[in-house]
């Protein structure tokens, strides 16, 4: 599956429908993809011997229906944002990258 592009084989899971590159119609810029860790899965992953995917792909924010992974590649340029004073996303992650575009592996 792919978040956002759409390559041979591949699921546009976001519904974006998006190019692989970083501008959309007329030369805007495209929105990141947001990527955060879920610690409390990979705790509760731990406890009870689960595999429950970590990885949070989110197209927006305010994203209220993310995509989970257990392995992902970046595609594209990226870049590691935290901010120790307030959330970043609606999750609650303070720590997030943003990038132009994921391929989920698994």
């Amino acid at each position: 599956m792919t978040i956002s592009a759409r390559t041979k084989g591949s699921q546009d899971v976001c519904g974006m429908g998006r190019q692989s590159s970083t501008q959309g119609r007329k030369g805007a810029p495209l929105p990141p993809v947001y990527v955060s860790i879920n610690g409390h899965t990979i705790r509760k992953n731990a406890v009870t011997g689960s595999a429950e995917p970590p990885i949070r792909i989110a197209r927006s924010k305010n994203d209220t229906r993310p995509t989970y992974a257990s392995e992902i590649e970046i595609v594209g340029p990226a870049r590691l944002v935290y901010d120790p004073r307030k959330a970043i996303m609606r999750c609650g992650a303070r720590l997030v990258i943003e990038c132009a575009d994921v391929k989920v592996v698994r």
